[in-house]
């Protein structure tokens, strides 16, 4: 059985893994995706988009759907030091700090064990991820009716794909396959170059946050 998440609300600070150049400090990039795979229902909430702003080594914003069975509407933003986890039903939330002197925010694609070398595959990372690691231009195929160039590559056991538009190399998928299974994030929106925004990074000033030892 493959171990393996999608990107949801799960980021870590770290300094083990080399910083990708995902955008500028003076720009930024934003991400709608959503989960797809085999098995997934498209209306349960793990399949529902999500948004993502990130900038720099330090800036990420996570917008996630309302959870139907729990009621939690979570936004999650980093602005290192500080990192706010926030219930926008609720308008409750945890603060925290990161005191290392050198920590950098990630945001893998998919969520694996510590020491797996896909967490090196981030969010914004994508084209480079897979040029670092050898991959192969195989035949293009459409997704969601948009042609798209294709690169596959081996990793552990697993057949990793990158989807991009033929027409501006944007991503549209990234899939795993281990076995019979068949992981994907697709991108409905993927926007880099973006004005930076330092509002997206600052909690709404009516929540009421609880300090995080």
């Amino acid at each position: 059985m493959m171990r393996i998440l999608a990107a949801c609300a799960l980021w870590w600070l770290a300094t083990a893994l080399p910083t990708l150049a995902v955008a500028a400090e003076a720009d930024m990039l934003q991400i709608d995706y959503k989960i797809v795979a085999f098995g997934i229902d498209p209306r349960s909430f793990a399949a529902l988009p999500r948004r993502l702003w990130r900038s720099g080594t330090t800036l990420v914003r996570l917008e996630e759907p309302l959870d139907p069975a729990t009621l939690e509407h979570r936004l999650v933003i980093s602005a290192l030091p500080d990192i706010w986890t926030i219930d926008l039903g609720t308008l409750h939330g945890v603060h925290g700090r990161d005191t290392s002197a050198a920590s950098v925010v990630h945001f893998p694609v998919f969520t694996v064990d510590p020491g797996d070398p896909l967490a090196a595959l981030e969010m914004g990372g994508e084209a480079d991820f897979f040029a670092a690691n050898s991959a192969r231009d195989v035949a293009d195929k459409a997704v969601a009716g948009v042609d798209c160039s294709v690169r596959e590559m081996d990793l552990g056991g697993r057949k990793l794909a990158l989807y991009r538009r033929k027409d501006n190399g944007v991503p549209m998928l990234v899939s795993i396959e281990s076995g019979d299974r068949v992981l994907g994030v697709r991108y409905l929106a993927y926007r880099s170059g973006l004005p930076l925004d330092p509002t997206l990074f600052i909690p709404p000033p009516d929540v009421v946050f609880d300090e995080k030892n």
